[in-house]
């Protein structure tokens, strides 16, 4: 009679070969979906830009949109309805968007800060389009004048 199974040092041996794999692969995989996110929040803020100054250019004197939901209104809006709730968490790829304009139209900026350990970067993007990021103490900030701090982001 034959008796089939594994042994326990046969079931010791794969279990340590996987954990050994596992210990390898898994912060690779999290480093690959924070740097998907920050490649997301920039492309977002880009497209933010481009919606900006396109709804600017309709305005008669031009200004800035007021708010975000100015932006995503209307029969053809300038941004997808999803903007609407990137204030608040879960935000869009797991970063906050804060939007602030100055009382004439004529200076803004929106703010990506992290909302957990998927971002690292902050980043600020203002009415020159320029997109400023920075981590800590070198975080950029937002105000309705424009960013403020931060190193501008080459690219």
């Amino acid at each position: 009679m034959v008796k089939k199974g594994f042994t326990l040092i046969e079931i010791a041996i794969v279990s340590s070969i996987l954990g050994t794999i596992a210990v390898i692969a898994i912060p690779g995989l999290l480093r690959a979906r924070v740097n998907a996110n920050h490649s997301s929040v920039i492309s977002d803020l880009r497209a933010f830009s481009t919606a900006n100054e396109m709804y600017r250019a309709q305005q008669n004197p031009p200004a800035f949109a007021p708010d975000v939901a100015t932006l995503t209104a209307g029969d053809v809006p300038f941004l997808d309805s999803s903007w609407n709730g990137a204030n608040v968490a879960p935000g869009r790829h797991s970063y906050t968007f804060t939007y602030s304009v100055d009382a004439s139209g004529a200076a803004f900026s929106v703010l990506a800060v992290p909302i957990n350990t998927m971002g690292i970067n902050t980043y600020c993007l203002d009415q020159t389009a320029v997109i400023f990021v920075g981590t800590g103490a070198d975080a950029p900030t937002g105000t309705a004048a424009g960013c403020t701090g931060g190193t501008p982001l080459s690219g």
